[in-house]
């Protein structure tokens, strides 16, 4: 199927979480800056928090990097799928990376004003925002599932609205840990894991649909 649609849901829909994301990220530690009054660091040297926050910057982008991947097989390798069911599928993955990318910039957000007071708890950021990254893997799987189905099943359709909207569990997550101590990660991991099992009851529901069990 050839279009601008399924461009727009499979790349530029995840590439627009991830710029809110990186929106949010680095305006949160310019404010967090000039609120600690931290000096300016000299020209030709490196920044350490600057290179820490172009980190959170960047784990948002997998949603893009994967939907390339999943656009390029629903164009080209799987010519044979019907238009409704490459719309169902890119809105599945679309979805997704789009609310992945929006939880992630959440918890980055705190992390980048967290980090110039503690630059330790940076590795701690680092693990509650990937964690969110398990949303995205599974729609891509599902996503993945649907293409290579063969016939495609009765529910293909349903199967990728019900993961897409599930995705919004990764949004959830970033919402239940970003209040939460960065020193209590045991109960950050747990109240993430809480958002994204919305999400994995949304991928077994999609999983069932596909007749994959």
């Amino acid at each position: 199927m050839d279009g601008i649609l399924p461009l727009m849901l499979f790349i530029l829909l995840p590439a627009v979480g991830v710029a809110v994301a990186a929106l949010l990220t680095l305006l949160a530690f310019r404010d967090a800056r000039v609120e600690t009054g931290a000096p300016a660091v000299p020209a030709g040297r490196p920044d350490p928090a600057m290179g820490r926050v172009l980190i959170f910057v960047v784990l948002p982008t997998t949603g893009p990097i994967f939907g390339f991947a999943l656009y390029y097989l629903a164009v080209q390798a799987y010519p044979s799928l019907a238009g409704d069911a490459v719309i169902a599928i890119g809105t599945c993955f679309g979805m997704a990376g789009l609310f992945t990318a929006l939880g992630q910039g959440i918890l980055a957000r705190v992390a980048a004003r967290d980090i110039v007071r503690n630059p330790a708890n940076f590795g701690r950021h680092v693990v509650v925002i990937a964690q969110c990254e398990a949303v995205v893997v599974l729609a891509f799987a599902i996503a993945y599932l649907s293409m290579s189905a063969d016939p495609p099943p009765a529910g293909l359709a349903m199967a990728n609205y019900i993961m897409g909207v599930s995705s919004i569990g990764a949004v959830v997550s970033g919402l239940l840990v970003a209040n939460v101590d960065p020193a209590r990660m045991p109960r950050r991991i747990v109240r993430g894991m809480a958002g994204t099992g919305l999400a994995l009851v949304g991928f077994l529901a999609a999983f069932l649909l596909l007749g994959m069990a």
